[in-house]
């Protein structure tokens, strides 16, 4: 439980605007904010943990410098950072041309067409060894589904371009 209300709270803090390097790096001078706040009154963010802004701020930065090496210029859901929510059952549709993953043994490759999926699950975004720039790793939030045959098909979130998300989908703090 104390994940999901971290999480909802840091997703408030941090607004509702596309990731930027820029952005990236603002969010994280605002979590050693928090930091400082924390270690002057523990009562100062009651609603959250000194680790939870450590954290926040270190894959702030990490991933800031990850966008930079790759190229990135905007995300709307990169590693931890994520603004699209969905939750299982919902209906999205796919952007045409993107990768789709699959346990199908033949089907892999790009959509053909865009198409229109039931969501099954959504796994968040994570991200490791951002201070070695040859080991980085950055795993965007995707979602998962069954097609078919039975078979496994799953995307990055970021090439869903639409879908009936509502706020029901958004964790609680963020759905007022």
């Amino acid at each position: 439980m104390r994940k999901t209300q971290d999480d909802a709270v840091a997703r408030a803090m941090e607004g509702f605007l596309p990731f930027t390097p820029a952005r990236l790096l603002e969010i994280a001078v605002m979590w050693e904010s928090v930091m400082k706040e924390k270690q002057a009154s523990p009562d100062a963010h009651a609603d959250l943990s000194f680790s939870f802004a450590y954290h926040r701020k270190a894959q702030a930065l990490g991933i800031a410098a990850y966008m930079e090496r790759h190229g990135i210029q905007e995300r709307r859901n990169i590693g931890c950072f994520q603004l699209d929510f969905f939750k299982p059952g919902d209906i999205v549709t796919l952007r045409k041309g993107q990768t789709v993953h699959t346990t199908h043994p033949t089907l892999k490759g790009p959509v053909k067409r865009d198409r229109t999926v039931k969501v099954h699950t959504v796994f968040d975004g994570y991200s490791f060894d951002l201070n070695d720039e040859r080991r980085a790793t950055v795993v965007n939030p995707k979602i998962e589904w069954v097609g078919s045959g039975g078979y496994w098909y799953w995307i990055d979130i970021e090439d869903v371009i639409d879908g009936s998300a509502t706020s029901e989908s958004l964790p609680s703090a963020l759905a007022a």
